[in-house]
């Protein structure tokens, strides 16, 4: 017999980003009911936390819900912001793209957001302003959608953000970490310094 699947939180909950509808702080770990509602067909979900924000992927359903601080776009779409409840990430507004575009794995960064599709694109969004979201310094500072990066030229395998930066691993269909050098594996990363220290 299945267990059924549970989904918990805790720490600060100032912005929501506990998925408990509300702002309150969990010391200890929590049950999110409002997000087992969201998955509650058992399907596989991955779950990411960002600064202030979170994400939750349903890959099969082609689904990528957002919620918490929203500041800089980094829930998705023109709102800057915050959500208590999970709301849905819209897919890339580009014609061409909107029906091949199928969310794999996701990633989030303080005040940004990104996600792998598919077949190796990532897609990022929210704050640019130290390009952390993998856009050149001539797009906006703010980016509000899912945007697909046009700049890596290669299928990527595995995405992380940081605070200011992402890191994506393209190459190898598996990757274990370890100090043996692994053939066919590149690591990209892009970050920047502070304005200050130009």
């Amino acid at each position: 017999m299945e267990l059924p699947l549970t989904a918990w939180s805790w720490g600060s909950g100032s912005n929501g980003q506990l998925g408990h509808g509300d702002e309150q702080d969990h010391a200890v770990p929590a049950r999110c009911r409002m997000l087992e509602a969201l998955v509650a067909d058992g399907a596989a979900a991955q779950l990411v936390g960002g600064g202030c924000h979170s994400l939750l992927l349903l890959p099969r359903a082609r689904r990528l819900y957002a919620w918490g601080w929203g500041e800089f776009s980094q829930l998705s779409g023109e709102s800057t912001s915050k959500s208590l409840e999970p709301r849905v990430v819209s897919l890339p507004a580009h014609e061409e793209l909107r029906d091949s575009v199928r969310p794999s794995a996701a990633a989030a960064g303080w005040d940004f957001s990104a996600f792998v599709d598919e077949q190796g694109r990532v897609f990022t969004w929210g704050n640019n302003a130290e390009h952390q979201s993998g856009h050149a310094c001539h797009v906006a500072s703010v980016i509000s959608q899912p945007t697909p990066l046009p700049s890596l030229g290669v299928r990527v395998r595995a995405l992380s953000c940081g605070v200011r930066h992402s890191v994506a691993v393209t190459g190898a269909r598996s990757i274990a970490l370890s100090s043996v050098k692994t053939p066919n594996v590149a690591c990209r990363v892009w970050a920047y310094r502070q304005s200050s220290e130009r």
